[in-house]
């Protein structure tokens, strides 16, 4: 099983990342130490005008837990009004 997992958590996406044709949100945990974040501003690049990054302060890999949920959804909220709503 531990092939399979380093297969896949290596794997680069990157061709995938520039096909990506819609407005993306990218929430990324500001001391994410799995896929820091380099790795967000990488994909912003690849991702082009479509993207929006939203860097955590303070959250790991898993920005979602704890008040990390309310953070989240707070910041999709936002992020919904000016790219769906408009």
């Amino acid at each position: 099983m531990r092939p399979v997992f380093v297969r896949v958590v290596n794997e680069d996406l990157t061709v995938e990342a520039m096909r990506i044709a819609c407005p993306t949100l990218l929430l990324w945990g500001g001391v994410d130490g799995e896929t820091p974040p380099w790795l967000a501003h990488r994909y912003v690049a690849l991702i082009g005008s479509r993207a929006t990054l939203k860097i955590l302060d303070h959250k790991d890999h898993y920005p979602f837990t704890g008040t990390g949920a309310h953070l989240c959804a707070l910041k999709i909220r936002e992020w919904m009004q000016v790219n769906v709503d408009a």
